[in-house]
């Protein structure tokens, strides 16, 4: 192969890496360290209050309750428990928030038909029909001020310079004068 197979093989790209296939092997491994399975014994909470283990005066009560309620994306062992007293990998942590990231977008997903409905629409079209004198009135009003503004604007630059020849003929006058 000599010198040159060598750099060959060094210079061969690297397969991609799935980081998804990774990091759930990272997960299973912490899991098995701890003795706990990654799917089994596991089940979606629908209210915090199903946790035995959650009290209402622990510090991350609300937190928990809001993850659950709101997008239910947290889990519960078989048990009834959270075990939030324990340790968490990175890796755990990172499937955690992927999966509430994930539940937060298919409901954001599901509800963007629904931001505007069609009443909305409805009730804005007849809003515009009643105030459309109104509204119209408001319209001129708001292009003579653009107009005005603008008229403004290009003679402030006339202004200045009728100040500044101003000054500049009174000063000029003045040192003649004493002169």
């Amino acid at each position: 192969m000599g010198l040159n197979g060598y750099l060959t093989v060094l210079a061969a790209p690297e397969p991609p890496i799935d980081a998804t296939e990774t990091i759930q092997k990272q997960i299973e491994l912490a899991d098995l360290e701890n003795n706990t399975e990654t799917n089994e014994g596991v089940f979606d909470v629908t209210s915090v209050s199903h946790l035995s283990d959650v009290n209402s005066k622990d510090w991350a009560f609300q937190a928990l309750q809001s993850l659950v309620e709101r997008y239910g994306c947290i889990t519960g062992y078989e048990d009834n428990r959270y075990r939030g007293d324990r340790a968490l990998t990175r890796f755990q942590f990172a499937a955690g928030l992927n999966a509430c990231l994930s539940r937060i977008n298919k409901i954001i997903a599901a509800n963007q038909g629904n931001l505007i409905t069609t009443e909305d629409v409805t009730l804005l079209q007849k809003l515009q029909e009643q105030f459309a004198a109104e509204l119209s009135v408001l319209k001129g009003r708001l292009t003579a001020l653009e107009a005005r503004t603008e008229e403004l604007e290009a003679n402030r630059a006339s202004f200045i310079r009728i100040c500044l020849i101003e000054s500049y003929l009174s000063d000029w006058g003045r040192r003649r004068n004493r002169g």
